[in-house]
């Protein structure tokens, strides 16, 4: 069995960097950008950068200007450097590696930057396949379908550990065991809406769940 994880939610903490990204760009453009968990709290509920941009105490922003710096800047070097692992995930995912083929996959502009945030955190010797897509593309979840079938012809009884609904729609399509996790950048409500088979606080409950679902 194979258990294809994303990066960005499930193993790294990407909170930080994305709320430093937003705070000097408001700034930037003459906007307060409030409070970090207000922030994330609205980015996991899936709002809109214009209604997070609207929020009370907050100066007019140009959301366009703001969407094209984002771009630009989301996976910069220096704001990289903001991510962390997810707690213990090296302990909880040496388990897994033990007993299956574990892939990674992510959408990322910048391959080489990816890899080398997987050197920095030894992830890369965990995983037989590094899958990295173009975040550009009109359709994320058609994206990393494609990933998976590159390196799996076969599909159905594999899993798929995610935390947005691009990779429970992934999963879906292609028949995969689809597990949604809460420790990245949609909260509950949006997982469910997605219906995966099963929402997780994060993957330490994955192994688990796994070997139950074998027996």
């Amino acid at each position: 069995m194979k258990l294809f994880f994303d990066l960005d939610g499930p193993l790294l903490d990407v909170s930080h960097r994305y709320f430093r990204v937003h705070s000097d760009i408001v700034r930037e453009l003459g906007g307060s950008p409030g409070e970090e968990s207000e922030f994330w709290k609205s980015k996991r509920a899936r709002r809109s950068v214009k209604e997070i941009l609207a929020a009370p105490g907050k100066t007019s922003v140009d959301v366009a200007l703001y969407q094209k710096l984002w771009l630009e800047r989301i996976e910069d070097e220096k704001y990289l450097k903001s991510d962390k692992l997810q707690p213990d995930v090296l302990d909880y995912l040496q388990p897994l590696l033990n007993e299956y083929e574990l892939s990674l996959m992510t959408l990322r502009q910048r391959p080489d930057l990816v890899r080398a945030q997987l050197e920095r955190f030894d992830l890369k010797r965990r995983f037989e396949h590094i899958l990295i897509g173009d975040p550009a593309t009109p359709s994320g979840w058609q994206t990393k379908s494609q990933l998976i079938r590159s390196v799996s012809a076969v599909t159905g009884g594999n899993w798929i550990i995610g935390d947005t609904e691009v990779d429970i729609r992934a999963g879906k399509a292609l028949g995969m065991t689809t597990v949604g996790v809460l420790c990245g950048i949609r909260d509950r409500d949006c997982l469910e809406k997605e219906n995966p088979d099963f929402i997780l606080g994060g993957i330490d409950e994955l192994k688990s769940l796994v070997s139950r679902r074998q027996t």
